[in-house]
């Protein structure tokens, strides 16, 4: 049996409605504009930290264009350097990241070149990029970049657990713990998983599925790829870290957002 929730509200109500006199960001659409720029303060800090996460990728990239690292290895770390060659499609990354860095500097009449040289320019350059017409358009390149390379770079795949759902096409959406910016695989909209998020929380507090244990467990399972047993879900039961109320026949009433969370500290207690 699938959840329901107990409260139909679909859509976050926290961030009060814009003043229409004044024009929003059109990156989060949440946040005014003022002095000038084109995206708000907030995100102007988010480029920030993207720009530094281009920077960190970029460096482990060059690592892998020369083979002195092999990534994805589950061996301990056994065999991960190589002497020879060249990884052709980690330049091409490595290219196409120099590409977008290029167009950015020129829009903001900065000198590009080598991205050791030129990211530095731009992180110092913050005023400008907030600044130009182009700015959410950059930004949202910069993100899908990042995205790119970070399946590329990460040394051991980062577990990536259900975030929320995508507000325009309704997809669920999956992200590692420290993102904060996400492509949907569906319809391609940029989604700010902080709000995801929230969103999604606020949702499953209010939502319980009617299950056995056994079918708790199979449902917690195919909902967040981790693998949790009845006797998990019974073991919970007895400890009261599980908040379910009982019915008839062996059905309980489950708090999906308990039954998560409980799921990911399970797979948490594992990994340490």
């Amino acid at each position: 049996m699938t959840a329901h929730p107990t409260n139909p509200t679909q859509h976050d109500t926290t961030t009060p409605p814009a003043n229409p006199a004044c024009p929003t960001c059109p990156i989060c659409h949440a946040n005014a504009l003022a002095d000038g720029w084109t995206i708000c303060r907030a995100c102007m800090r988010s480029y920030a930290r993207q720009l530094a996460l281009l920077r960190r990728h970029l460096a482990v990239l060059q690592l892998v264009i020369r083979r002195e690292v092999r990534l994805h290895d589950r061996d301990g770390g056994r065999g991960a350097f190589a002497s020879l060659g060249i990884d052709v499609s980690a330049a091409d990354m490595e290219a196409e990241a120099e590409r977008l860095i290029d167009g950015i500097c020129a829009d903001a009449g900065l000198p590009g070149g080598r991205w050791a040289r030129a990211l530095p320019r731009l992180a110092a350059s913050l005023r400008v990029l907030a600044g130009l017409p182009d700015a959410a358009d950059w930004f949202e390149r910069l993100v899908r970049l990042n995205g790119m390379l970070q399946r590329a770079t990460d040394r051991v795949p980062r577990a990536r657990r259900l975030a929320g759902v995508c507000d325009v096409c309704g997809t669920m959406v999956h992200a590692a713990p420290d993102e904060e910016w996400e492509v949907c695989p569906r319809c391609d909209s940029l989604l700010h998983l902080p709000s995801v998020r929230r969103a999604a929380r606020r949702r499953l507090d209010s939502m319980h599925t009617t299950q056995t244990p056994s079918g708790a467990a199979l449902w917690v399972s195919r909902e967040t790829g981790i693998d949790v047993t009845r006797d998990d879900i019974n073991n919970w039961l007895r400890r009261d870290r599980l908040p379910a109320r009982r019915l008839e026949n062996g059905y309980w009433e489950f708090p999906v957002a308990t039954l998560i969370r409980l799921a990911e500290a399970k797979l948490d207690s594992k990994r340490e």
